[in-house]
């Protein structure tokens, strides 16, 4: 069997809310040879779940995928966990989520070990949206943030007896964040390898409702209410948290880059004018607005949609430990003419080019030029993940992924296609999932580790990247 050079990997979930029962979601992987310029939808072999598009099947209808390491594992530490959201038939509040872990190079179950469908951590836990993975002394812990119970939790990593993994809720250790709206939703997580930060959304909680400002909240890895520091100055409907270390210079200041929406999801248009992109230092003093919208002026007569200052801030990915100057990408996108046509544009640039905005914010159309542009009908997941590997972005459109590049330099350069589309369909060797149960996207995690595929071995390889995705609004 000829063997396949892989330099990145993507994790997938997809959800179907045309069925109630279990056994409707799927997880699985996407591979990019970047020398060929090709992705492969990776079909798993091992284990008794597997279907015959060979993902992770029998999950309940909406699961989620996330990437970490576990470091006891020294020749394969890659580890995917897999975070089931389970409502019930009337899709009322969710039920208490089920988690398992797989080994991320052959998408092997590693807990629970007896391949079952999942264990439950505590009744609070219903719907993860992210995790990132801090060592505090000897113990590494996975930090989750819950949407649906706005509240940050940990699990601790380890072993039993056997030296089979373990991953153990602990109980003792929790913050719950309840803001001056309605309903407040817990939106995203990061850290800077010493503290936890937690978004937070402050909604109406209706669909189409009004959006208070966002909330980011500093917390010790022991994640204490009375030292946690608190700011809730950022843009409505804040998308995600993107760390970038600062750069290389001898007195880095480390930011968090923001996109926001700015209000709800519309459709049909018109975008919201108080969608930004913004920065926050990671002491949580000061917001700086880098990019604007354009207002409406008559609300009975808008912009046609599409347009570069008229569609809402998506996503942003870059190298997050790379020099301002390296490359940055930045989506924009509305719903437009209906509910599931998604007008997009994808634009290249550095994170300098957007810091020349600050603190105020300017229009994305005086700075940046080339843009790449379409339109997409089926799918609610828009999302970008920087790839260190190739220095390059997986772009999740939908229910298609591809691979974008961008050669700095010229601002009137857009970016180009380099791989894809991989999409959603019928034949398991080339789609992501079969079409019968009315799959969609609904999550997807970059891998840090990178090696070959086709009988070689799966080496340990890259250091840990992380990167922006715009995840889908819950009420939509």
């Amino acid at each position: 069997m000829a063997v396949t050079t892989v330099t990145s990997q993507l994790a997938f979930s997809v959800y179907s809310y045309s069925s109630a029962a279990t056994g409707v979601g799927e997880a699985g992987r996407v591979d990019y040879d970047s020398g060929a310029g090709t992705l492969s939808h990776f079909v798993r072999s091992s284990q008794i779940s597997t279907t015959v598009d060979g993902n992770i099947a029998g999950l309940t209808p909406d699961p989620k995928v996330f990437w970490f390491e576990n470091d006891a594992d020294t020749a394969d530490p890659g580890r995917l966990l897999v975070a089931q959201t389970y409502y019930d038939a009337a899709y009322g509040p969710a039920n208490q989520s089920l988690f398992s872990v797989y080994r991320a190079s052959d998408l092997t179950q590693i807990w629970p070990t007896n391949d079952a469908a999942g264990v439950t951590w505590d009744t609070t836990i219903v719907n993860v949206y992210d995790i990132v993975t801090l060592k505090v002394g000897d113990i590494e812990y996975i930090y989750g943030i819950d949407y649906d119970n706005h509240k940050v939790f940990r699990v601790k990593i380890g072993t039993d007896m056997n030296d089979n993994e373990l991953y153990t809720f602990d109980s003792t250790a929790s913050y719950t964040y309840t803001g001056s709206s309605a309903y407040t939703f817990g939106q995203d997580i990061e850290t800077d390898g010493e503290n936890i930060f937690a978004l937070f959304l402050n909604t109406s909680g209706s669909y189409g409702g009004t959006y208070a400002n966002s909330t980011i909240v500093r917390l010790s890895p022991n994640l204490s209410a009375t030292t946690a520091v608190v700011n809730t100055s950022l843009a409505g409907n804040a998308v995600s948290l993107v760390y970038w270390t600062g750069g290389s210079g001898e007195n880095p200041t480390p930011y968090f880059y923001i996109p926001a929406i700015g209000g709800p999801q519309n459709y049909g248009g018109p975008h919201n004018p108080d969608s930004v992109i913004q920065r926050i230092d990671t002491g949580l003093t000061t917001v700086q607005t880098l990019l604007i919208n354009e207002p409406i002026p008559d609300p009975e007569n808008p912009p046609t949609p599409g347009l570069n200052d008229t569609t809402d801030y998506y996503s942003i990915a870059f190298k997050t430990d790379g020099a301002a100057t390296t490359k940055a990408f930045i989506l924009k996108g509305v719903y437009y003419p209906n509910s599931t046509t998604f007008t997009w544009r994808l634009y290249g640039t550095t994170l300098a080019t957007i810091n020349t905005g600050a603190p105020n914010g300017v229009l994305i159309s005086t700075l940046i030029r080339g843009t790449a542009a379409g339109t997409y009908p089926d799918g609610y997941l828009w999302a970008l993940f920087y790839n260190a590997a190739d220095d390059n972005v997986w772009f999740v459109r939908g229910n298609e992924i591809v691979i974008y590049d961008y050669n700095t330099g010229a601002p009137t350069t857009a970016p180009s296609l380099e791989a894809g589309p991989i999409v959603m369909g019928n034949t398991p060797a080339s789609n992501l999932a079969p079409s019968g149960y009315n799959l969609n996207m609904g999550g997807a995690a970059i891998y840090g580790i990178v090696g070959t595929i086709g009988g070689a071995q799966h080496p340990q390889g890259s250091a840990a990247q992380r990167a922006a995705a715009g995840k889908a609004e819950e009420e939509k």
